[in-house]
């Protein structure tokens, strides 16, 4: 008769710069894992886990702490990587094969997560620290529950120090794809809907550190091949009678007071040529005779019309930038 072997499970308490593998047992390193933060700051660590069980198991995780509330927790999924690297690669990697590697972050929202057999996964916590968290040293555990009992834990200390975070005083901008996100959540450019779920990403955006944020005028002619498309997000209306150009901000200026809202101190104009050597325009959608058309893009070289078009676009841009009072704070 076979001998019944223990079930056991395993934590680990680890930096938020360690990658956890499946199948690779994570080093504890004491250096790393020393924590502390001022007021405003939001401190992140993980904490890795299995079982040797025979199937995977849903389990229950709770925080216990005297600061519960500012701790959130998600799950660090696995995605699946083809190719790792381009060829040429030295010691710095951690691996170069293709296979499952920890990316995304993913809220835990019925309160439970899964452990894999022989299997490492981790759980990322975020301890958001305010002035109402007096300073002093928190203790933090992370619990891993089954059937009403702890199967496993992982504690560690947050020092919070009495202090606010300084005023960020570098200007840092990521190049913000609205287009992404309309191609993602299947939503129409613009639309409510579309605006919803950019302010969402904005105060995102501005909570991890951004403080300077690109302004589509005209769709970005980045990160794609010449003859290539993005979905179309211009702020700018044109029109053309006569022609003559004519221009709406009323997007622009909502794009702006978006941004204000939700924290933005400066503004980055989208590229006014296309990427690889500035041979382009940007693609322009504009109304013509009532019809919309594509009156700019990659048949349209950067110099000759377009620059009629820059010569009409440009002062009546830089008068808004003036009246909204961001002329000072934008590049």
């Amino acid at each position: 008769m076979r001998e019944k072997r223990e079930v056991k499970y395993q934590m680990k308490v680890l930096s938020s710069l360690v990658k956890v593998f499946p199948d690779e047992e994570p080093v504890y390193r004491p250096e790393c894992v020393k924590l502390s933060g001022l007021w405003d700051e939001t401190v992140s660590y993980q904490v890795a886990y299995t079982g040797n069980h025979f199937l995977r198991e849903r389990v229950d995780v709770k925080v216990v702490s005297p600061i519960a509330e500012y701790v959130r927790v998600r799950t660090v999924e696995q995605v699946p990587v083809g190719r790792a690297t381009n060829g040429i690669v030295d010691d710095n990697y951690l691996k170069t094969t293709s296979g499952l590697y920890p990316d995304l972050l993913k809220d835990i929202k019925d309160g439970k997560v899964i452990i894999r057999s022989h299997q490492w996964s981790s759980l990322w916590i975020d301890v958001k620290l305010t002035d109402e968290i007096p300073a002093g040293d928190y203790e933090i555990e992370i619990q891993l529950v089954k059937d009403d009992a702890v199967i496993c834990s992982a504690k560690r200390k947050i020092t919070v120090i009495g202090v606010h975070l300084p005023k960020q005083k570098i200007m840092h901008t990521e190049w913000f794809h609205a287009d992404c996100l309309a191609d993602y959540y299947h939503v129409d450019v613009f639309s409510e809907k579309h605006w919803e779920i950019l302010e969402n990403y904005f105060h995102e955006y501005v909570d991890r550190g951004c403080n300077m944020m690109m302004v589509p005028l005209f769709t970005y002619p980045l990160d794609m091949e010449v003859g290539n498309d993005r979905t179309t997000t211009q702020l700018i209306e044109v029109e053309v009678k006569n022609g003559e150009y004519h221009f709406g901000f009323d997007k622009m200026k909502r794009w702006v007071d978006l941004c204000k809202k939700c924290g933005i101190e400066y503004y980055e104009m989208s590229h006014l040529f296309s990427q690889w050597g500035a041979k382009y325009a940007p693609k322009v959608m504009a109304l013509v005779d009532g019809k919309e058309e594509r009156i700019f893009g990659w048949h349209t070289p950067a110099v000759g019309e377009y620059t009629r078009f820059l010569q009409a676009f440009l002062p009546r841009l830089v008068e808004k930038l003036k009246e909204w009072g961001i002329a000072e704070v934008t590049y």
